[in-house]
């Protein structure tokens, strides 16, 4: 979810019929560990539609998925199948409830023929030079999420972590003596340990050190985002991902839409992969 949707979702109320009901399954989710913004981004579209068109019982009927699935036009496959995954999920929940509500197959996935794109030892290089060269141009624009680049796109190489967690990491979980990070809300909803190892381990204390350094109130607390920009914001992660393809673009590495390479590619096994890094004392300097 982006900014403007994470704005637009904090102001929206859902008032549907169904909406106390939305409510308690929410909450229930987000008990189990479940992301709650996924499921309120997802459920206010089919709140919407069940206000447009008027539903006024507590029923969710076959006929009202299939009038709803064809205002879908824009939508890619991905986004129809978790769409179809909560809806089907929130009408089990009714069904439980004792209102007799239509749950619907999920619809089939094409195989994922993406083939990752492997760098060689000398592209990692290189990547890394280009992140920390836009790293000096950068101090000016306080505004800027490329502060935290030169970690983040290490720890991605070096731990084969999603974006998505690298980004949602708070400063208590990275146990700088085990050297371990915690991950707590993984793609499966199950807790994971992750080792550092002393290249990353120096790479991180010397983000943490000039962060810090920021005149900004509480980057420190340990409830904190750990990844953030020097105007305190915490990092987007489609602010990483349009970063990387500036990072490649500046050190010649072409990128082809729909075909890579993309920033989860790092987290892939490399027969030239190595988990350490040059001249790490370099890398943030205020």
């Amino acid at each position: 979810m982006n900014r403007k949707e994470e704005r637009s979702m904090s102001k929206y109320e859902f008032s549907s019929i169904f909406a106390p009901y939305i409510h308690r399954f929410i909450n229930a989710k987000e008990a189990m560990g479940f992301s709650r913004r996924t499921f309120e981004m997802i459920l206010k579209d089919f709140d919407l539609f069940f206000i447009k068109e008027q539903v006024e019982t507590l029923f969710i009927t076959q006929s009202l998925i299939s009038k709803w699935r064809a205002t879908q036009v824009n939508c890619s496959e991905k986004t129809i199948y978790s769409k179809y995954s909560i809806i089907a999920q929130f009408s089990r929940y009714m069904n439980h409830l004792g209102f007799s509500c239509f749950v619907p197959r999920l619809p089939k996935r094409r195989y994922n023929t993406y083939v990752p794109y492997i760098f060689t030892h000398e592209q990692i290089g290189a990547i890394f030079t280009a992140c920390d060269s836009l790293l000096m141009g950068s101090r000016e624009d306080l505004d800027s999420r490329l502060f935290a680049m030169p970690a983040i796109l290490r720890l991605l190489y070096s731990t084969g972590m999603r974006v998505s967690e690298a980004t949602s990491l708070l400063n208590q979980d990275v146990d700088f003596e085990r050297k371990l990070i915690i991950i707590r809300k993984t793609k499966n909803q199950q807790q994971r340990l992750i080792p550092i190892n002393a290249s990353l381990l120096q790479v991180l204390n010397q983000y943490i050190e000039a962060r810090n350094r920021l005149p900004l109130k509480n980057t420190n607390s340990m409830e904190a985002r750990l990844f953030i920009s020097p105007s305190g914001l915490a990092l987007n992660q489609s602010r990483v991902y349009a970063w990387f393809m500036m990072v490649l673009k500046n050190c010649g590495i072409p990128h082809i839409a729909g075909r890579g390479p993309r920033v989860h590619d790092l987290r892939y096994p490399n027969k030239n992969k190595i988990q350490t890094f040059h001249n790490n004392t370099l890398i943030y300097r205020m």
